[in-house]
């Protein structure tokens, strides 16, 4: 349908194309009454205007989503719907209105049963903490996240969640768990042939040439 083309077109860094599409769709589904499709068509527009850097826009288009998901009684939908506006208020700045979305799009995928959504709202929530430079409350959640992913069997996310870790491990002066996780993270990454690998690599090249760090000294 139009909406298949309008994601292949935004996959492939398009968004201008998608929007026609996704636009296109949404005109057919109000016409025909398809209100889930409706709120499909509302997100991947939001999506779309996210990628093109237009926040508010995004917003706006979430919050129809929402409104239509929540009065259609879809879950999973209103999950994604929020989670979605918490990403578009952090871009723009808006911390603690984004953790808020998180928080209920994170009740919504535990109430479900949505595991992979539950992940990537914990990992999100780490996000946010760490742009309120609350280190160890953003470890706790990428660690939650984590878990998850370590469960589920999704390496490559496990990889990147491990990757966060080592960012926050190094920001907190902990070189030794940063080291640590990173290891853990490059042998993921290589095991999946992933490029990523070579980022993190040079993360742990750059973390053996610093100067040690002082000692402590001893308490009386």
């Amino acid at each position: 349908g139009l909406d298949n083309l309008g994601r292949a077109y935004a996959d492939l860094g398009q968004p201008e194309r998608a929007i026609d599409y996704y636009e296109q769709a949404l005109e057919i589904d109000q016409a025909i009454g398809d209100r889930r499709g409706e709120a499909s068509d509302l997100g991947n527009l939001g999506l779309a205007y996210a990628d093109l850097g237009e926040h508010r826009t995004a917003i706006d288009h979430y919050e129809m989503a929402l409104k239509i998901s929540e009065e259609v009684g879809d879950r999973r939908s209103e999950g994604n719907c929020l989670g979605a506006l918490g990403k578009a208020h952090a871009e723009l700045g808006d911390v603690q209105v984004a953790m808020d979305n998180y928080w209920k799009a994170l009740r919504i995928a535990q109430q479900t049963g949505d595991r992979r959504g539950e992940a990537t709202w914990l990992g999100n929530l780490g996000q946010a903490y760490a742009q309120l430079e609350d280190l160890d409350q953003a470890m706790d959640y990428h660690e939650q996240a984590l878990a998850i992913y370590q469960t589920i069997g999704d390496r490559r996310s496990e990889g990147k969640h491990l990757a966060n870790l080592g960012m926050l491990a190094k920001m907190d002066g902990d070189t030794d768990r940063a080291r640590e996780v990173w290891t853990d993270a490059l042998r993921t990454f290589e095991a999946m042939k992933d490029p990523t690998a070579g980022q993190v690599y040079d993360w742990l090249a750059e973390l053996e040439v610093q100067p040690a760090a002082e000692p402590a000294a001893e308490s009386a």
